[in-house]
């Protein structure tokens, strides 16, 4: 029985008998195969194969042109397809020739439906088996060729790693035998040969870029034409590759310079053939250029430029690192020169200067000593030296002058002051002494500057006008008393307006000498060697307020706005004498107040200043009077100076008052500071240090 399948397969039939073909056909159609065509000989049944693409073709052997065997061949070669040799006896050597020409079975002629039937499956089944296998051959094929290039290219990449680690480990030890260099001739030679485990080269040579010149310093392999390469300056004007390599910051590679036409031939080196010339850059700034010919053409690829550049980036920093390395060492040696002639200067104006002078270090032990300090103690330098000044010098001084100083210790401040020394032979003198610190960079107290002259003649002078003063002030106090009692008790009487307008200029004349008196005798106490302070811890928050309130009558009376800004709760205490910081603000205000034309204003406010490592308490007073001028600014704190408003009649008073202010100041380890801007106002600031 025939068998039914899903879809015909179809047959092509080769045949050149028509009886044959009638009976393959009607045993194909019984078997349920299609008849695709009918060829009649061996060059149509490779035509009709390539264009119905039958599923099997059945030929018969002996055909006119092309027989089966051949036809057989050439359809596996242009359309591979299943074949079936019918033949009328079956030799071996045909049947070689059938398998050589890929023929899948053989039909004795006539073929009976049965094995019509088998030959068809089999051939049909083997060949798509053979599909199959050639599919998975190709695949197999594909996958062996696809690893055999995964493993080429990882043999490759392992070979381009291995060279890259060594590449790098050379230029690792190239950058570290150049750094570790730091003479400059020897940073040069050092730059060519390391340029010989890099690259290979004829010659090499290394250019300074000066200007717009690059000038040879280093070469090698010039043999007889050493002396050229010493006295060889190459133009950037007329070496246009050159400059172009400095503009771009680039290496540039000349292939063969008989075919570059911007090379430029040099008859002591017409040899070379190629070059390859690499910029020296440190910071995008260019120092200089690296050369490297070659006699033949070709020589040089990117790939040497780039194992080039690190040596030229650590060839920079070497020569930068020379460089900067004799500049310093120059200007080692000219500032050590500077400072042996300042040196040798400093000590001709102390071994000239008239004032005695002493070094001290930080523990206030003699280093030094100029002629004029040895002439006037008496003492020798080799007596003294390495002695405190209390040891060498000692004397006397006002307490307040004490105090005074031991503050100018504790905030490393310039200390001004009189005192009283005693010299070798035991005669004391008096003197005027500063003691400035010397400090460095970072504010740190190194030592000390002493510096004193003998005053004994000024201050007799000083003391008898001190004590005649005194004196007269005591004298004028009893009689100006008893004339202002008297004058008051007149005053009470009944008198004419013309007698008591008299009455009462005399009282403003008493009440002003009168005041005149006790401010000279402040100043005798503040300049007495008994006027000392009686320093205790002090809040200046209230003291502060007080005053202001005691004053603001007074401003009001003027027409004028007095006010106290808020005072931090938390402002730190000082050191000092409560009724002397009450005059000193007091004299202070008071002067604002009298300067200040009325519609104006005086402001006062208290803060605390961080300055030379010491926390300082300031009073600030400010007020929109007319100003100073700058002489009347340098002179405001003089004993009875008086300005111009003073002078003119418009302000009374002595000219006192500021001096008296700047003394307590003073002798509370303080300052008082004036800043003033004429036609704006006046601001005084009274500097305090707080208590420790």
């Amino acid at each position: 029985m025939p068998r039914t399948r899903e879809r015909a397969i179809q047959v092509l039939v080769v045949e050149d008998e028509p009886l044959v073909v009638e009976m393959l056909a009607g045993m194909l159609q019984e078997l349920n195969y299609g008849l695709a065509g009918v060829a009649h000989d061996g060059a149509q049944a490779v035509e009709m194969t390539q264009t119905l693409r039958p599923d099997v073709v059945l030929m018969d052997i002996g055909l006119a042109r092309i027989n089966g065997i051949d036809a057989a061949t050439k359809i596996q070669q242009v359309c591979p397809t299943p074949v079936i040799i019918l033949t009328a006896y079956a030799g071996r050597d045909m049947l070689t020739q059938a398998v050589d020409a890929g023929v899948g079975a053989y039909l004795i002629k006539p073929p009976n439906r049965s094995d019509l039937d088998n030959a068809i499956t089999t051939v049909v089944a083997r060949f798509e088996d053979m599909q199959t296998l050639q599919r998975l051959n190709d695949q197999l094929q594909t996958e062996v060729a696809i690893r055999q290039r995964v493993e080429e290219e990882r043999e490759r990449l392992l070979a381009a790693e291995r060279e890259q680690r060594l590449l790098a480990e050379m230029l690792t030890e190239v950058t570290l035998a150049l750094t570790s260099q730091t003479d400059y001739e020897m940073i040069l030679d050092e730059i060519l040969t390391q340029a010989q485990r890099l690259i290979a080269f004829r010659t090499a040579a290394i250019f300074r870029l000066e200007r717009d010149e690059l000038h040879a310093v280093r070469w090698q392999g010039y043999g007889e034409h050493s002396a050229f390469m010493a006295d060889l300056k190459l133009s950037l004007d007329d070496f246009t590759i050159l400059a172009e390599v400095i503009r771009s910051q680039k290496p540039y590679i000349v292939s063969d310079t008989f075919q570059d036409p911007q090379w430029i031939i040099l008859k002591e080196v017409s040899w070379i053939r190629s070059g390859l010339f690499m910029p020296i850059c440190y910071r995008q700034r260019v120092l200089g250029t690296l050369h490297f010919d070659s006699a033949s053409p070709n020589a040089f690829t990117e790939a040497d430029a780039q194992r080039l550049i690190p040596l030229a980036n650590a060839a920079a920093i070497a020569i930068e690192n020379a460089q900067l390395r004799s500049g310093l060492e120059a200007e080692v040696a000219a500032r050590t020169a500077d400072i042996a002639a300042e040196r040798d200067k400093s000590a001709a104006i102390l071994r000239s200067a008239g004032d005695a002078i002493a070094v001290l270090d930080s523990n206030l032990r003699i280093q030094y000593v100029n002629p004029a300090f040895e002439h006037l103690t008496g003492y020798t330098a080799g007596e003294i030296l390495g002695k405190t000044t209390h040891e060498a010098v000692s004397g006397q001084m006002p307490e307040i002058a004490k105090q005074s100083m031991v503050v100018a210790y504790q905030t490393a401040t310039e200390w001004r002051g009189e005192m009283q020394l005693v010299r070798k032979d035991g005669r004391s003198y008096d003197a005027s002494a500063v003691i400035a610190p010397i400090k460095d960079a970072a504010g740190t107290v190194l030592g000390y500057v002493f510096s004193h002259q003998d005053i004994s003649r000024f201050k007799a002078l000083d003391r008898a006008r001190s004590q005649f003063i005194a004196g007269i002030s005591h004298v004028l106090r009893t009689p100006l008393t008893i004339l202002d009692l008297n004058l008051r008790k007149v005053q009470r009487s009944a008198l004419r307006e013309e007698d008591r307008l008299a009455l009462d200029t005399m009282a403003m004349q008493i009440a002003s000498m009168t005041h005149l008196t006790d401010d000279i005798l402040e100043m005798a106490a503040l300049d007495s060697t008994q006027g000392g302070l009686t320093l205790k811890p002090v809040i200046l928050a209230p003291l502060i307020t007080d005053t202001v309130r005691r004053y603001e009558s007074r401003a009001a009376a003027a027409g004028l706005s007095l006010t106290c800004a808020p005072i931090m709760v938390d402002l730190p205490a000082v050191r000092g004498d409560h009724s002397r910081i009450v005059r000193m603000l007091s004299e202070i205000i008071e002067n604002a107040i009298a300067y200040t034309p009325a519609g104006g204003r005086v402001t006062v406010q208290a803060t605390t200043v961080f300055r030379d490592a010491h926390i300082w308490l300031t009073v600030i007073v400010r007020d929109t009077g007319p100003g100073l001028l700058d002489e009347e600014r340098e002179r405001i704190f003089e004993r009875f100076f008086r300005g111009r408003l003073a002078e003119s009649g418009h302000v009374l008073g002595w000219g006192l008052g500021l001096s008296i202010a700047q003394e307590i100041a003073r002798a509370h380890g303080g300052q008082i500071t004036v800043d003033s801007v004429l036609g704006e106002g006046t601001t005084f600031t009274i500097w305090l240090p707080a208590a420790a």
